[in-house]
This record gives structure tokens, C-alpha cells and sequence, in this order.
């Protein structure tokens, strides 16, 4: 039996009933269909949303339909969008949460076809779920998916860079998890070289921090910079949430950084 086709659905409202509804609807469309949940655990926050996919997308296999609902401005002139990035599908709101994902990869976008939609506040259901369900079927048919057959050709994303940038250039906040580690944008290069970081927000140095491999590295309830699971810089703390001890620092909050070289 062939395998499953699988919709990854990432929203902010997943401890709701909302989400149950989006996989009812989905099931009806698409009976032979497995479903996996991406957390979110701010709501609203589609810098967040853009950096779980950016993580997320090449862990998962191609032709995965990612359906993504973090959508504030439902029900506005926001345009809806489908798209292949990489050889995965994703469906959801024009808000700048695929930018990133479309700056960094082979892609393919288009605008879903406007519609009267039963309701103003939940396109999740009404619009990005069937649209996910249609290609699943699709998929499990074995069918060749070309979207210019449900939607039309877009080149108007929103922009929201949160990409990958260097150490002496402009970074920000793009995440910070349920542990209080604060995910930035910053690659490092040569980190075996790495002897501490200084931080700045706003112009003003708010710390000056070692750097370790591992959290454990640090003194109990002591606060540190490694390269995280997603391979940027993080402020992390051992047994201790860096974002309560950083608190002027939030998602989108803009930083500089300084490195330190062992023996300079």
C-alpha cells in the first residue's frame, strides 16, 4: 500500500477545537491521510510561525503539505496562497510568514482564487484546509499536482526577512521556546575559536556572554550563548530561562553582536 499523504497543520489555536474542525474537514475531503501538529505557543506570531518552517521544512518529506494558520488578519484583504517550496506544498495567508522560505528556495507561488466564504474568521477551515485536502487527495491518487489548476500565478508576498544573516551584520529575535532559550538569526563560523559574545539591543551592550556547546557547559542557573538545534545563535541559560533574565529582548526585537576570539 502506498504511503500516506501527510498534511503538517501549524497554527496557534492548537489546544482549541478550531483545530479538530480543520481535520474533520479535511478527513471529508481526503479519507486516506495522516495528520501532524506543529506547536505554536505565542499566538499571532507569524515571525515565530516563519522560523519553525524554516527549521522545520527539510525534516520533513517531500510532497508534505504543510497548512499553516497563524493569520491575524483573517478575513482582510490579505490574499490567500498555495505554494511548492522545495518540493513541499504549503497553503496559508499572504503575512510574510513563507517570504523567508521563498527567498531561500526553488519556488513556485499563486494566489487561491477568492471566494464567498462562509465565514470572516476562520479561513482555516472555510479555505486553507479544503485546499490542503484537495492536493492530499491528489497525492494519494498518484496524480501530477500542478497548482496553476487551482489557483493563479503571485509574485506580491509579503515581506518578512527573517533569514540567516552573518555575525557582523543586523540580526534579531526570531523565536524563544518553552525552555526561555532566545533564538536568533545569526550563523557563526569558526566556533571553536569562540570565547564569549557581546550583546547589544539598541545600541547598548546588555551583556558580554561565554560561549559553550552545550548547556550544561555553564554553571547552574547561568546564562550562555551556543548554536542551537536550528544552527544559529542562542541565548540560553543552564536550568534557567534566559527570556526572563533578558526580558527587554521579544520575537522581532533587533540585536547586534560581537564576537570574542580565544587569545585576542
Amino acid at each position: 500500500m502506498d504511503p500516506l499523504p501527510m498534511i503538517a497543520i501549524l497554527s496557534d489555536f492548537k489546544d482549541d477545537y478550531y483545530s479538530a474542525v480543520m481535520k474533520g474537514v479535511i478527513k471529508g475531503i481526503c479519507h486516506r491521510v495522516q495528520t501532524i501538529d506543529i506547536s505554536l505557543a505565542s499566538r499571532f506570531d507569524v515571525i515565530s510561525g516563519s522560523w519553525v518552517l524554516l527549521s522545520s521544512i527539510n525534516y520533513f518529506p517531500e510532497d508534505v503539505i504543510f497548512l499553516v494558520v497563524i493569520d491575524p488578519t483573517v478575513g482582510t484583504s490579505r490574499e490567500a496562497i498555495v505554494a511548492k517550496i522545495n518540493g513541499r506544498f504549503f497553503v496559508a495567508p499572504n503575512n510574510g510568514i513563507l517570504y523567508s522560505l521563498v527567498k531561500m528556495y526553488p519556488s513556485e507561488v499563486f494566489e487561491i482564487m477568492p471566494e464567498k466564504l462562509p465565514s470572516f474568521t476562520f479561513h482555516g477551515r472555510d479555505q486553507f484546509a479544503p485546499v490542503a485536502a484537495l492536493i492530499a487527495k491528489m497525492l494519494g491518487l498518484g496524480e501530477e499536482i500542478d497548482l496553476s489548476n487551482i489557483a493563479k500565478k503571485f509574485d506580491n508576498l509579503v515581506e518578512l526577512d527573517i533569514c540567516p544573516v552573518k555575525h557582523d551584520e543586523q540580526g534579531m529575535i526570531v523565536y524563544i521556546d518553552k525552555f526561555g532559550n532566545i533564538v536568533t538569526n545569526f550563523i557563526l563560523e569558526n566556533t571553536d575559536e569562540i570565547e564569549t559574545i557581546n550583546i547589544y539591543h539598541q545600541n547598548n551592550l546588555i551583556a558580554k556572554l561565554p560561549y559553550v556547546n552545550t548547556y550544561a557547559d555553564l554553571d547552574k542557573y547561568h546564562f550562555g550563548t551556543l548554536l542551537g538545534s536550528s544552527d544559529t545563535l542562542e541565548l540560553v541559560g543552564y536550568l534557567a530561562m534566559a527570556s526572563k533574565h533578558f526580558d527587554m529582548l521579544n520575537v522581532g526585537s533587533d540585536i547586534n553582536i560581537e564576537i570574542n576570539y580565544k587569545g585576542k
